[in-house]
């Protein structure tokens, strides 16, 4: 099984769209958990073919993230992403990948893929999404 974390903007039908696109694209959903932060949904799904779904989502403009990933929400504002990463340097937590999922008026959900993921969630943990 795999997990996939998907960041949509929360709207009544948002899960019939989602299971429907993935069962339209013959891909069983064998977990799933919702919840609301604001305006967004953040939806964790347990998924039998990791690459279909990928592709299927993101085609659809979903922003999909592994669940490998670190997802932090912070401020939409000059200087954010050097302070998200100014304390994971300061442990020497290396930065592989980083992609804005989200961005809003105010703030930016962030997913980022660190050589060591769990000491990034510790020293993130005020920030977390997940």
């Amino acid at each position: 099984m795999h997990h996939l974390t998907i960041v949509a903007e929360d709207r009544t039908g948002l899960l019939v769209a989602l299971s429907s696109l993935l069962a339209d694209n013959g891909i069983n959903i064998s977990d799933i958990q919702a919840k609301v932060y604001g305006t967004d949904a953040v939806i964790h799904i347990a998924i039998d073919r990791l690459e279909d779904s990928l592709r299927v989502l993101t085609e659809e403009g979903y922003h999909v993230v592994n669940d490998n990933s670190v997802l932090v929400r912070v401020a939409d504002q000059p200087g954010a992403l050097a302070n998200l990463a100014r304390p994971l340097t300061a442990v020497q937590i290396d930065i592989r990948a980083i992609r804005v999922v989200q961005r809003h008026a105010d703030f930016s959900v962030i997913s980022i893929d660190c050589d060591n993921n769990d000491a990034a969630r510790e020293v993130l943990r005020d920030i977390l999404v997940r």
